[in-house]
């Protein structure tokens, strides 16, 4: 198989591992949450998109929102995500010191 192949069952994989969360969280009955999840990444995905596309953000900002990207991809981390709270919280501090940078710089 080619890494393309590779990237598209990766990339499928994704896919149903999150559609089957937003559907476990309906079927148990917590349907506020799972709409608020359902369109979480569909709004990153717009955000980040327009953030890359902003003539008024520099082309140094826009390879930082790139490594972001990449840094929450890439499943290795300044802290591992299986030690509880710390694992995921690095992942949010990053993200949003990033976003905070590059939205400073957009005015």
């Amino acid at each position: 198989m080619t890494s393309l192949q590779w990237g598209l069952i990766a990339l499928g994989a994704v896919l149903l591992t999150y559609a089957g969360l937003v559907a476990l969280l309906v079927a148990v009955g917590r349907k506020a949450e799972a709409r608020a999840l359902a369109r979480f990444v569909p709004d990153c995905i717009v955000l980040f998109r327009r953030l890359l596309s902003d003539p008024r953000i520099s082309r140094r900002r826009k390879l930082v929102l790139l490594a972001l990207v990449a840094y929450l991809a890439v499943p290795l981390d300044l802290i591992p995500d299986f030690i509880p709270i710390a694992g995921q919280l690095d992942d949010a501090i990053i993200a949003g010191l990033v976003l905070r940078t590059v939205l400073s710089a957009a005015g």
